[in-house]
């Protein structure tokens, strides 16, 4: 009983709480009956004022005044929403706001801090000024208030939707919004408190083509302020779910049991209702004039498809090896501590990963192998003679790839064929591949050898007294051994006698012989007197003769008349008694001789020469 009796005090508290407490909220109280447009004021209207300089009207059954009695008053045609009154505002007009109005209510006591109130009117479009406008807003003040202005220069705590336009022209349209107290508010104005340019309008759904589809007048009524519970606000039904599984699916939804009246999107009217299929459920919850409604959706989860990993194996050098998980998942957990789909591994090892969402857990493993890097092949530097025979190059190892630099990244078609036919170095490189993975490159240096040669000259004769130097090639790579006992490319002789040298490299030996002859160059020069160029192939020509090395020589001829016919600085060019290459008649010739032996001693001559023909 004391259950029962708890829930009745619960319901009449709300009932009362529920009490609206705007002041004569018809305009139905009244001293004096209207006789006509702008009488929203006292004594005609109580508890109403206009707050700016323009002024509402009132409609009243009580008047005989046909321009303000409903239903057919100068305006257009319309009824009061409840009682025998109702009042009308100017809410947008062109070219100017001259003729903008608001309307002023009183409250029966000032609101209540952090309290939650229903706030809501009843209003019509007129059908002679009849542009649809949205963004009608209430705005609460704690004094009276009243200026000398066209428009109310406030922000109001409440307006419509921007897309919400009010446009019927025949039945009444509800504006209703709750609103949480500051407290201290007495007084509310109600009207459009945008400027022309910002109010949201729309054009008329019957144009009448002048300017009465280019202003808005509306007819409000039944003003109402209601105190209701706190949990008002913040009403709900419960929040979206999603269902793994839609099978046995049972869903209670409910609502306390104080309102006046309930109503299901599925038709029913209790407080609470069982459902057994996903989708969009909705109620509304009327409490006096004000409602509530909420809605809950149940969808079905899309279940995201799954690939099993597969096992990875690669070469160590390509390290770190990423592996990427099917996508779609809410949550990624790798053994190795990673939590994006992605991971990186550098060492081989089985590895295991679990990803979730909300209805699926999924675990897997992977197996990733990375191969160590081979060594490089065994190889082996090649050193070969000169003109040997061309020959492959070789390495040990498995599936051997042959490259011409150390920095080749394409290998060589075949192993390297090495001619010998030319002197040089060179490197070639080598590597070797397993379990797909290449080695570092392994060097192979090749030197093709010279074979060894010698040559000290031919045989020479010199003056006594001179230090000769005798020597062969400076090849750093061979060997010298000379019969003197030397073993330098080079050796110094001043004695006459036969030398040789035996040059020596890994490709062999060979050796070279000279005489060297050392003379006296003391007397060293024989020149004839005569001889007969007759072509008897006897003395046919004039040679000065010297048995010794010499550093220069100079022989010049001249006729009895002192022309010179012939000059020469070879020793070794003779004389054929001829001038301007024709035979010279016989006679006697001087000759003048100059020479430098190579101890650089100068011997100079003259004498004459018979030329015989």
């Amino acid at each position: 009983m004391k259950i029962h009796l708890l829930i009745l005090s619960l319901i009449l508290f709300l009932r009362v709480s529920s009490q609206n407490l705007v002041l004569n909220p018809g305009f139905e109280d009244y001293d004096s009956c209207v006789t006509g447009f702008d009488q929203l004021v006292a004594p005609y209207i109580n508890n109403w004022i206009n707050p700016n300089r323009s002024s509402p009207d009132v409609y009243n059954n009580c008047t005989s005044n046909p321009n303000v009695k409903p239903p057919l008053s100068f305006f257009g045609g319309q009824v009061p929403h409840s009682g025998s009154g109702f009042s009308g505002i100017v809410s947008y007009v062109l070219p100017n706001n001259n003729g903008r109005e608001y309307i002023e209510g009183e409250i029966s006591s000032s609101l209540s801090k952090d309290s939650i109130y229903c706030v809501n009117f009843f209003l019509s479009l007129a059908e002679q000024y009849h542009q649809p406008i949205s963004q009608i807003g209430l705005y609460f003040s704690d004094t009276l208030i009243k200026l000398n202005t066209a428009t109310m220069p406030f922000t109001p705590q409440l307006q419509s939707p921007s897309n919400q336009f009010f446009a019927d022209e025949t039945n009444w349209m509800k504006w209703q919004q709750p609103y949480k107290a500051r407290g201290g508010e007495k007084y509310f104005i109600i009207g459009n408190f945008n400027t022309l340019a910002n109010t949201p309008k729309r054009t008329p759904s019957i144009p009448f083509g002048d300017e009465r589809d280019s202003a808005t007048y509306y007819y409000i009524d039944d003003v109402s302020i209601e105190p209701i519970a706190s949990y008002y606000s913040n009403f709900t039904i419960g929040n979206d779910s999603i269902l793994c599984d839609s099978t046995n699916f049972t869903k209670l939804l409910s609502v306390p049991a104080v309102y006046d009246s309930v109503r299901w999107s599925t038709g029913e009217i209790t407080n609470q209702i069982a459902i057994h299929q996903i989708g969009t459920y909705s109620v509304i919850c009327y409490f006096g004039d004000c409602s509530v409604n909420d809605a809950v959706t149940f969808s079905l989860f899309n279940h995201t498809s799954y690939s099993a990993l597969s096992d990875s194996s690669t070469c160590a050098f390509n390290a770190p090896v990423s592996i990427t998980a099917s996508p779609g998942f809410n949550h990624y957990s790798w053994s190795n501590g990673d939590t994006l789909p992605t991971s990186s591994f550098v060492q081989s090892g089985t590895y295991f990963l679990t990803v979730s969402n909300i209805c699926d857990t999924i675990v897997d493993s992977i197996h990733v192998t990375l191969f160590p890097t081979p060594s490089p092949p065994t190889v082996a530097d090649t050193s070969i003679c000169q003109g040997s025979s061309a020959f492959l190059l070789a390495a040990t190892g498995n599936n051997i790839r042959w490259y011409d630099s150390l920095f080749a990244t394409t290998p060589l078609n075949t192993p390297p064929t090495i001619s010998t036919a030319t002197v040089k170095h060179f490197t070639y490189f080598a590597t070797q591949t397993i379990d797909g993975c290449e080695s570092d490159k392994a060097p192979i240096v090749v030197n093709i050898n010279p074979l060894p040669y010698a040559n000290i000259g031919d045989n020479q004769k010199h003056c006594e007294g001179i230090s000769l130097k005798l020597e062969t090639n400076t090849d750093s790579s061979f060997r010298y051994l000379w019969n003197t006992g030397d073993t330098l490319p080079f050796i110094f002789v001043n004695a006459s006698n036969s030398y040789w040298c035996d040059v020596t490299n890994i490709c062999g030996t060979v050796r070279d012989e000279t005489t060297i002859e050392f003379v006296s160059c003391n007397e060293c020069l024989y020149a004839p007197n005569a001889f007969s160029p007759n072509g008897d192939g006897r003395n046919d020509v004039y040679t000065v003769f010297s048995n010794c090395p010499l550093k220069y020589f100079q022989l010049q001829i001249f006729n009895r008349w002192g022309e010179k016919v012939f000059a020469t600085s070879d020793a070794h060019q003779p004389w054929d008694g001829s001038y301007k290459d024709s035979p010279l008649s016989a006679g006697v010739y001087v000759y003048q001789l100059i020479l430098v032996n190579e101890l650089g001693e100068t011997t100079s001559t003259k004498g004459s020469i018979t030329l015989i023909r």
